[in-house]
């Protein structure tokens, strides 16, 4: 904890004090703690300790606003979990999920470098069960500690500032809190950071969506009215996974954002991503996928006729989940009905979409004249479905046996997947090289 800080804690002790018309004696006989001792807490020279805290703000009559603001200063572990327990009483009451934490960051740093728990734990140096712990808020790391962490999972430099003395500090609160945003305010920032993730942009996509989720809690916290944005801000973060094809992660912050909305039958259209990315889930998951289970989800939205062009692409999901049951020729049929929907109603990205689906599905099925047939020509705007699509391309190509047309357009693709860093593109994209190349 910094000197300034610690300063700043004892300060505001003593307008609290002051502000109740007591003098230092009076303060520290009705806590049952020593005048000096007391001193040196506003002087900022020492800390208290659990019992003499609770004692002090009993005889200060600190309200509970007052009390979190000082414990957010006062910046000791046994404070961060009386903090982090008053959170989780108050998010249980109003059903509002967990704010955005440190912990979250350090996860998503973690995953950004692929590695496990264990992988993670062993490169920082404690155990397993220790990174779990701080990854799930539960307890603190050392200053030391945290830049280790930082070091081993290659934080932005933006990313350690958050978690040391921004709105993502372990200590909680920090110096500098963000303002409030505005409703208004806060969803145009969502919506633009869910075009931002679709056009591929990574680089410190979940710092800003986890400063985000927290101006939606605090936002919902507020003002009830909200809560739809707090689910929102869960589609946003759930589809940062997915369209990196991350599909059990999207899964759990889908099924958590769902269970944020503010009432059963609320319609909006990120509604429907979060059910696609919340079946995907289930059916990609690495253990025990449920095809059939992620099939069944999907299937009561194909209903919705606010939104045709969703229920396009919907279509198009299913699809590809019955190829992987091995019902090739259902799935064919299924995509071909996504495909003609998506032409009539589809904005330019579903219709991209579908066709896309189409020719993965067509070159599935060894068909891969009507799979090239399929595919719409590449869209240069949107740079990770450009290189989507061009690997899926060449790949067509390569199985027509036209080598030369494969090459340049697997050179093309994997040229973006270079400068934009595409990582979970190159272990195909370098094995069709791979193939071409023999």
């Amino acid at each position: 904890m910094s000197t300034s800080q610690l300063n700043l804690f004892g300060s505001q002790l003593r307008k609290l004090r002051r502000e109740r018309g007591l003098t230092l004696q009076q303060a520290a006989d009705a806590a049952g703690v020593g005048r000096v001792t007391l001193n040196r807490w506003e002087t900022g020279a020492q800390r208290p300790r659990p019992v003499e805290w609770n004692a002090l703000l009993k005889a200060l009559e600190a309200s509970p606003q007052q009390k979190r603001r000082l414990e957010t200063l006062l910046d000791t572990a046994w404070a961060h979990t009386t903090r982090r327990n008053a959170l989780i009483q108050f998010s249980d009451h109003f059903q509002l999920g967990a704010i955005a934490h440190g912990g979250d960051l350090l996860r998503a740093m973690r995953l950004r470098q692929n590695l496990t728990l264990e992988e993670a734990a062993h490169r920082i140096g404690v155990s397993e069960w220790t990174l779990r712990r701080w990854e799930k808020g539960t307890i603190v790391p050392s200053v030391t500690q945290l830049h280790e962490i930082c070091f081993a999972l290659k934080a932005e430099e933006e990313e350690i500032i958050a978690l040391t003395c921004g709105t993502l500090r372990f200590s909680g609160g920090g110096a500098h809190i963000e303002p409030l945003l505005s409703a208004d305010a806060l969803d145009d920032r969502l919506e633009k950071t869910c075009q931002r993730i679709r056009y591929g942009e990574q680089r410190l996509m979940e710092l800003e969506i986890l400063h985000l989720k927290r101006q939606a809690w605090e936002l919902a916290a507020r003002k009830p009215d909200t809560r739809h944005l707090l689910a929102k801000a869960w589609h946003a973060h759930g589809s940062l996974y997915s369209i990196h094809n991350r599909y059990e992660e999207a899964g759990r912050l889908a099924q958590e954002g769902m269970e944020l909305l503010p009432e059963k039958g609320f319609l909006q259209s990120y509604v429907l991503y979060m059910a696609v990315d919340r079946a995907k889930g289930f059916a990609f998951r690495e253990v025990r996928p449920n095809l059939r289970r992620g099939i069944e989800l999907l299937r009561p939205w194909l209903t919705i006729n606010r939104y045709p062009h969703l229920v396009a692409w919907i279509r198009s999901e299913m699809a590809s989940m019955l190829a992987h049951t091995g019902d090739i020729e259902a799935a064919v049929t299924m995509s071909k009905e996504a495909c003609a929907l998506a032409v009539g109603f589809s904005t330019r990205e579903q219709t991209r979409r579908a066709d896309a689906h189409a020719g993965i599905l067509l070159r599935f099925a060894n068909r891969p004249e009507e799979a090239l047939k399929a595919l719409s020509p590449p869209d240069k705007d949107t740079p990770i479905f450009h290189a989507h699509k061009g690997v899926l391309h060449a790949e067509i190509l390569a199985a027509l046996k036209e080598t030369s047309d494969a090459q340049h357009r697997l050179e093309e693709a994997m040229s973006l997947i270079e400068t934009h860093q595409f990582t979970e593109l190159q272990p195909p994209a370098e094995a069709l090289q791979q193939r071409l190349s023999a």
